[in-house]
């Protein structure tokens, strides 16, 4: 979504763009399976994306990337509006739950994203030292320790809320991100370099400086 927004604002389509991630993993959650239901919850962030004449507060750089041959590692077989949902109940039909390989989407994840954030800082002349606040995709803790340990990010410098509200998939970026700003501790300039990964596989990073109110309202 974050590379849409840019490339409307770039191309002069649009000067503001609302993004919104939002989930409902409660619905397709299989309550028997301590290897997913354990760690999925719900939620939802939204952020204004706007052109600006400031090249110092404009994203810097996107990457995205995906793999479909590892597709069965986390999937909902059988997803769909169509299909997922009994009509009546809003319940998640029998083989329509989320599905993970736990070790195997372990050890995708923390290849794919050490490499991707080691190529995004490479292209644009960046070390980890020039990262005010590293804002992963909040997955589980042992994916974000091992991805921050492989790139020598500092403890203070990784943003942490999966303890908080576990894992809400595409709106766990910007849940970190608010949580980062209620706090006080983002501030305007401050270099945030974001790092996702979701089913399909699909993952990607950006460069992104904070262009808000250094204040919270």
């Amino acid at each position: 979504m974050l590379s849409i927004a840019k490339a409307f604002i770039e191309s002069g389509m649009k000067k503001n763009v609302l993004i919104i991630g939002a989930e409902k993993l409660s619905a397709i959650t299989d309550y028997t399976d301590r290897g997913t239901c354990i760690l999925f919850g719900d939620g939802a962030g939204a952020a204004v994306i706007s052109a600006t004449e400031d090249r110092s507060e404009a994203i810097l750089d996107i990457h995205t990337a995906a793999d479909g041959t590892y597709a069965d590692l986390l999937m909902t077989p059988n997803g769909g509006s169509g299909s997922a949902h009994d009509a009546l109940d809003g319940e998640a039909k029998a083989g329509c739950y989320m599905q993970m390989k736990g070790n195997e989407t372990f050890k995708v994840a923390v290849r794919t994203l050490t490499n991707d954030v080691k190529a995004i800082l490479e292209d644009n002349g960046m070390t980890s030292e020039d990262i005010v606040h590293f804002v992963p995709h909040q997955a589980n803790y042992r994916i974000i320790k091992a991805v921050g340990d492989a790139l020598k990010l500092r403890d203070d410098q990784v943003v942490l809320t999966v303890h908080k509200y576990g894992n809400t998939s595409g709106s766990s970026i910007p849940m970190a991100i608010n949580d980062l700003y209620e706090s006080g501790k983002l501030k305007k300039g401050d270099m945030m370099l974001l790092d996702a990964f979701g089913g399909g596989l699909t993952w990607g990073s950006a460069l992104v400086p904070f262009a808000g109110s250094a204040e919270p309202s």
